[in-house]
């Protein structure tokens, strides 16, 4: 393994060796003040490098040395890549302060989860991304999360909404809600007919995505609202899967240029961007910063 911080030093400090007078003492300043971007990638067994720790030009994978070169253009400081075999060992680069962004899943996850953020996730090959989903029962009948019946959930399944049936399903999985088989009865066309089987007994609670939920509930008077008869349980998004992360307390400005960067990937080099996705989505998404963190039922309501 490359001694990663000897190296990013001597990267830094050279380039007081080849710059000279007023305009390029300013601009070595201004590199010298822009930390490197050190990125950790499970990716060492799809390139011809294999592990360890390089900068674009030491790469031999045209991958590698085009993304860390692209990064290195658009953020004019020294980009360092650094290829593991698992998802666990590019967490424990992040772990060690060795990196400071890392491609993770939920379960590798966990050890950064308290000091790190997620900053980019994938947006589904539907092209839905993680819509926020509303469950939601009558009021009055002291409803707990954790005494909802899943065999009487009503669902909204029609066009173009019936996508978001999956969606609505991983949501509630995420909350320990198991719901793989929706009967023909849970499923409704219409959001008052689905309102309705609540009201009236038949579903103890439905889950709609929140965009049908606020149109079908916002009206002219501020201190009114036709949802009023409804309790609301879970207000949030499915979790993300995968997620580049970056430490918390990552400056703003760099992590939006992580994001302007990577949402353009797809279009800039797409199969740089094949690369890093491995096929799981259509384009990089900008993300909440607890996409991958487990649910829980006192975080229900998150908006």
């Amino acid at each position: 393994m490359i001694d990663l911080k000897r190296m990013l030093c001597a990267a830094v400090l050279s380039c007081s060796v080849t710059m000279s007078g007023a305009g390029f003492a300013a601009a070595q300043v201004e590199s010298a003040s822009i930390p490197p971007l050190t990125i950790a990638l499970p990716l060492a067994g799809e390139t011809a490098d294999g592990a360890g720790c390089k900068t674009s030009e030491a790469f031999k994978d045209e991958n590698a040395r085009t993304y860390a070169g692209h990064l290195t253009e658009r953020f004019n400081t020294d980009v360092v890549l650094c290829l593991t075999d698992t998802l666990e060992e590019a967490a424990d680069l992040a772990r060690r302060g060795e990196v400071n962004m890392a491609w993770v899943d939920q379960a590798s996850a966990a050890p950064i989860q308290a000091t790190w953020r997620s900053s980019l996730t994938l947006r589904s090959k539907t092209g839905l991304g993680r819509p926020p989903f509303v469950l939601f029962g009558k009021a009055g009948n002291d409803l707990k999360l954790a005494n909802v019946d899943t065999d009487k959930i009503g669902f909204l399944d029609r066009q173009p909404h019936s996508l978001n049936v999956d969606l609505a399903q991983r949501l509630l999985n995420d909350f320990g809600m198991p719901s793989e088989a929706i009967s023909e009865v849970a499923r409704f066309k219409t959001i008052d007919a689905l309102f309705a089987a609540v009201d009236d007994g038949r579903l103890e609670t439905a889950i709609l995505e929140a965009g049908s939920w606020g149109r079908a509930c916002a009206v002219l008077e501020a201190d009114s609202t036709l949802c009023d008869g409804f309790e609301v349980l879970i207000y949030d998004r499915p979790r993300a899967e995968w997620a580049f992360m970056i430490p918390n307390d990552t400056e703003v400005e760099r992590h939006y240029r992580l994001v302007g960067v990577h949402i353009a990937l797809h279009i800039d080099h797409p199969q740089v961007f094949g690369w890093l996705s491995q096929g799981r989505g259509q384009e990089f998404d900008p993300t909440e910063p607890v996409a991958i963190l487990p649910k829980s039922a006192d975080r229900a309501v998150v908006f």
